[in-house]
């Protein structure tokens, strides 16, 4: 009767011990397991990557602060989240791996919505709409569009959606890849390339608002590409609550008229998608 009685009290003992490990386990696996949107809430910051040197949507002002549609939008979209923006600038080139490393909560930099891309990032719903163009220098044979580069030599900007369009397109004499539009245009200026596709928007403001824009122009129609001409905010894959708090927070811009308000104020147009 005293053995039995003594299993019994080395058994609860043993079973209290591995429900103590258990719930210790638990705790750290609960600790762990920590989702983007907690990490950004908890953090009190939103963290986004971004250019800062292709105007309007992320650039630096005369001040030398930044600025654009992209970042304004990040405020936007921070300040519904009840969180702050804050940015980390690079080449764009180097943005959707420096998201997937975790140097980034999201890339907001013109990001355009492909396959490629879909493979690494997941996408907010847009936040902007941006067809292709070709930018030629004022005086030289008109072109039908972004389709008419038989023969030429293209600059784009490097690691961009435009970069993947140009190859697709094809028979191009060479394409040449830029960190951003300055370079590009520069280029294009000093007869070393022959024409530059880039996004609509983008083009659209840079010759209202750079000192060289009067000696540009954009030749033919805009190329619609269905979902690729969609911008949209990149986010490390596999993060659905950020993901969809974002996508909340964007709603909550469009329906305010702050996303009008910043079409117009960066482009002088509203987009196909906007409800007014």
């Amino acid at each position: 009767m005293f053995k039995f009685r003594n299993i019994k009290i080395i058994t609860l003992a043993t079973v209290i011990s591995a429900s103590a490990i258990l719930a210790a386990c638990g705790n750290e696996t609960s600790g762990s397991a920590e989702n983007a949107l907690d990490e950004v809430k908890n953090r009190g910051e939103l963290i986004i990557g971004t250019t800062g040197d292709y105007r309007p949507f992320s650039y630096l002002d005369e001040g030398n602060e930044l600025t654009g549609y992209d970042v304004d939008w990040a405020k936007a979209i921070a300040d519904k989240m009840g969180v702050e923006a804050k940015f980390e600038t690079g080449e764009f080139s180097g943005l959707i791996p420096g998201l997937s490393q975790g140097r980034f909560d999201v890339v907001m930099s013109s990001v355009h919505i492909n396959d490629e891309r879909k493979k690494s990032v997941d996408f907010s719903d847009a936040y902007a709409m941006d067809g292709a163009v070709a930018i030629i220098k004022k005086g030289e044979k008109a072109l039908d569009g972004p389709e008419d580069i038989s023969g030429l030599t293209v600059g784009v900007n490097s690691g961009s959606n435009w970069e993947e369009l140009v190859q697709s397109i094809g028979g191009y004499k060479e394409m040449k890849t830029y960190p951003g539009p300055t370079e590009s245009i520069s280029d294009l200026l000093n007869d070393r390339i022959d024409v530059v596709v880039m996004g609509e928007a983008a083009a659209g403001s840079y010759i209202l608002n750079s000192p060289d824009g009067d000696k540009i122009e954009i030749s033919g129609e805009p190329l619609n590409q269905g979902e690729s001409s969609i911008i949209s905010i990149a986010i490390k894959k596999d993060s659905p609550e950020l993901t969809e708090a974002l996508n909340e927070a964007i709603q909550e811009v469009k329906e305010d008229g702050t996303y009008d308000e910043l079409a117009q104020k960066y482009f002088g147009m509203t987009f196909s998608d906007s409800d007014n």
